[in-house]
């Protein structure tokens, strides 16, 4: 049975690459981004979250509508989902119910991103035994900066949900798969080194991804 999973998902993956690469053409979008929370409870200075100027409509995604898209999606063969965009989908007060919908549903990789601050314990157990592809948004390790860089967030929670999520890969097998995005800023630029030997040591996925400016228009 495992094997048949690694041969599917690598599948997906050579799909994945394929079809951004333009070389292959499939007839429904191999992955999709559900916004289930455009709301976010942190306000890191580099994003939009915390930019007066940038404003769109912050809200929950109604779960029905939500499992209609998942449905839908399924349906025409999407083949990826990941459970949020701009915000943070495990503020979502009815997230774990978007949780399940989309597991019950069987697609190949399920994803989440996220700033690691949902509460430690049934959602942390939830998100671990569901998830195949989990995100954490760490951009430093040491506390005082992480405060700044992602207020107002606390480190402490943050890691306990990595750690969790770590242990639980090891003794279970789920998530198959944890990754760390970490944002370059000059604030930070320093800390690459020792971001590189914590996701060594703790055998996960780093993304070391620059800040970029945002356009006005």
């Amino acid at each position: 049975m495992e094997a048949s999973v690694d041969k599917e998902y690598t599948a997906y993956r050579k799909q994945w690459d394929g079809s951004g690469s333009g070389a292959v053409i499939t007839n429904a979008p191999t992955h999709l981004d559900l916004e289930s929370s455009s709301v976010c409870n942190f306000r890191c200075p580099m994003c939009p979250q915390a930019d007066s100027e940038f404003q769109f409509g912050k809200r929950f995604m109604d779960p029905w509508f939500g499992r209609k898209i998942l449905e839908e999606a399924k349906d025409i063969g999407v083949l990826s989902i990941k459970l949020n965009w701009r915000g943070e989908a495990t503020i979502h007060p009815r997230f774990c119910e978007l949780l399940d919908a989309a597991a019950s549903l069987g697609f190949v990789d399920l994803m989440l991103n996220t700033n690691g601050a949902y509460a430690a314990g049934s959602k942390a157990l939830a998100i671990n035994s569901t998830i195949n592809t989990l995100i954490f948004s760490i951009d430093s390790l040491d506390p005082e900066l992480a405060a700044i860089l992602r207020p107002p967030g606390k480190l402490d929670l943050v890691m306990e949900n990595f750690y969790s999520a770590v242990e639980s890969r090891d003794s279970t097998g789920k998530p198959e798969r944890i990754k760390i995005n970490f944002t370059v800023q000059n604030e930070n630029v320093h800390e690459i080194p020792a971001i590189r030997e914590f996701a060594a040591k703790h055998m996960v996925d780093l993304y070391e991804k620059p800040v970029f400016e945002r356009t006005k228009f």
